[in-house]
């Protein structure tokens, strides 16, 4: 449990604070999902070829999967890959990326089983959203983060055929996948780090959002028809459900 019975303190949490507690508890809770990920996947956390992990709340060298496949006992030779900056797309980026390292193991005719994991501590902000709402002059420009976000982490397996045992059913298969970006929207969801050790997030207009969301399922939703009926058909398996640890917190 996280401790945040100082969340109404006036100043803000500093960057060496935000990175211990991401370090220690968001580490603890990616580690926890990754454990409930392998148990259902039925192998054992030795066989793990790749790793393929995303955070937004957290910046530094080594990046946090390190840590998460130390405390894990992952192989050395494990292929690491740590996504940033991708924001809410987080959990898909890591499934498109696993899925083309997946494709890249088939083609060198490889077993490819891929643990993958996100964590994201966003509370820990909550005293840079307090400040920040107490500072605004403009009720239409106040964030929206400090009501919307906590924490979690989650993660699943993905195998190619070569890495599928044939014991092992899998919950899902991914069939194809594709990403668009919108031109003109990438201040709608922006998130700077500050001086403060805290982020900088403007305010969301839902109506606008919606509108962005729409073109984003008729952009890809077109390439993916059109990708999957032309290309031939890569069978990966999700050999697992995607199993999410959520952090209990204590606020005053």
């Amino acid at each position: 449990m996280v401790d945040y019975s100082n969340a109404a303190e006036s100043v803000p949490s500093s960057i060496a604070e935000l990175d211990h507690l991401f370090r220690t508890a968001g580490v603890d809770m990616t580690v926890k999902a990754c454990n409930k990920a392998i148990e259902e996947w039925t192998e054992n956390s030795g066989d793990i070829t790749h790793t393929v992990a995303v955070t937004c709340t957290n910046q530094g060298n080594p990046g946090f999967d390190v840590l998460v496949n130390e405390r894990l006992r992952l192989s050395t030779s494990v292929e690491r890959v740590l996504l940033h900056g991708v924001g809410c797309a987080g959990g898909l980026a890591i499934m498109r990326t696993a899925a083309q390292l997946a494709c890249g193991a088939t083609m060198r005719g490889r077993p490819a089983k891929i643990l993958c994991f996100a964590c994201e501590l966003s509370t820990a902000n909550i005293r840079y959203e307090l400040d920040a709402v107490a500072k605004c002059v403009e009720l239409s420009q106040v964030s929206i983060a400090g009501a919307l976000f906590s924490d979690a982490a989650a993660a699943f397996v993905l195998c190619n055929d070569l890495g599928l045992q044939s014991a092992i059913r899998p919950v899902f298969e991914l069939l194809d996948w594709t990403t668009a970006t919108i031109p003109g929207t990438k201040n709608e969801l922006e998130f700077h780090a500050e001086a403060k050790g805290a982020s900088k997030q403007t305010a969301w207009h839902q109506i606008e959002i919606m509108l962005i969301k729409e073109q984003v399922i008729v952009l890809c939703s077109t390439d993916l028809f059109r990708s999957m009926l032309s290309q031939p058909f890569v069978r990966l398996s999700i050999s697992c459900c995607p199993h999410f640890v959520h952090k209990q917190c204590v606020t005053t």
